[in-house]
């Protein structure tokens, strides 16, 4: 992983997840039109990865200095989360990316290459933040909820000075099939097994046996990101905060100990809350204390 910087000086890290070279795209008009500051709402925006592929987003400028860039979840569009952006934008301008094959952003058609077109969608992302809206790193924080965590965290490991708020968030893709696989073995969830079943087609290489927990590559491993940063993050000051549900009916409970240790090291408590009697799907404003912890994170 090389380091890169944009016309303005900004340097992030090139994230090479399958030994290819990814280069963002510094195109005229690549980007579109850059929405007008303080515009209300989501305004829609469309830009395009070095790859091709079209990265669907919406703008929520409410006049602030800093700007949270937000993914979703699974089975979630941006435009479904309208809300929680909308909550989000008292704190700081939210950018909020659909993930490849929601919304207008381009489908992913294969595997193998499933995370080298995800990292040329968030490069593009983090270009667009930081050459045409000009914000610094250290202003901008990645929020990424369940499966949009892998993406956060890609855009956390390109840009050292940024921040990372995970949220309900797996450590990998094989991990959490595999508690999925325990929890419906064990009578827990009858849900257990078709989800693991979605996961397995959409996100692991084609071949790989679930029924066994047999894989011959795991994907989205956002515990490997975190540990690979450590050293470059913790010198640039970058902060990580995960928040997780108590009755979190997909995500194992140890997640969220194991994704702020592969960051902190030790004792990471004090950037772990667990929110009570919450679920999968529970927002963060629905815990006054978690959002309470939010707004702290961010005025920090």
């Amino acid at each position: 992983m090389g380091t890169s910087s944009s016309s303005d000086g900004t340097s992030f890290q090139k994230f090479n997840p399958i030994g290819a070279t990814v280069r963002a795209a510094v195109v005229p008009g690549v980007y579109g039109m850059v929405p007008n500051r303080h515009q209300p709402g989501g305004a829609v925006l469309h830009i395009q990865s070095e790859l091709g592929d079209q990265v669907d987003m919406r703008y929520y400028d409410a006049n602030h200095d800093r700007i949270i860039v937000g993914f979703h979840g699974n089975g979630c569009t941006v435009d479904a989360m309208d809300r929680t952006w909308r909550r989000f934008s008292q704190l700081a301008n939210v950018l909020a990316v659909n993930m490849p094959g929601y919304g207008d952003t381009s489908p992913l058609s294969n595997a193998a290459t499933m995370e080298l077109h995800m990292a040329a969608n968030v490069q593009a992302v983090i270009e667009y933040v930081t050459q045409k809206l000009h914000y610094e790193p250290s202003a901008i924080t990645f929020y990424g909820l369940s499966l949009g965590g892998s993406q956060a965290a890609i855009g956390f490991q390109m840009l050292p000075g940024s921040h990372l708020v995970l949220h309900n968030t797996f450590e990998s893709v094989q991990r959490v099939i595999q508690h999925i696989l325990q929890q419906s073995s064990s009578g827990v969830s009858s849900l257990s097994k078709p989800l693991a079943a979605v996961l397995s087609w959409s996100a692991l290489p084609r071949g790989c046996q679930t029924e066994n927990v047999k894989y011959k590559t795991d994907r989205l491993d956002t515990l490997a990101k975190l540990e690979a940063c450590r050293q470059t993050h913790h010198q640039a000051k970058s902060r990580l905060l995960v928040i997780a549900a108590q009755a979190d009916e997909i995500m194992a409970p140890d997640f969220p100990y194991h994704l702020a240790t592969a960051y902190y090291g030790n004792n990471p408590e004090e950037c772990i809350h667990i929110m009570p009697n919450a679920t999968h799907n529970s927002s963060i404003d629905s815990d006054p204390d978690a959002w309470n912890k939010l707004v702290a994170f961010m005025e920090q």
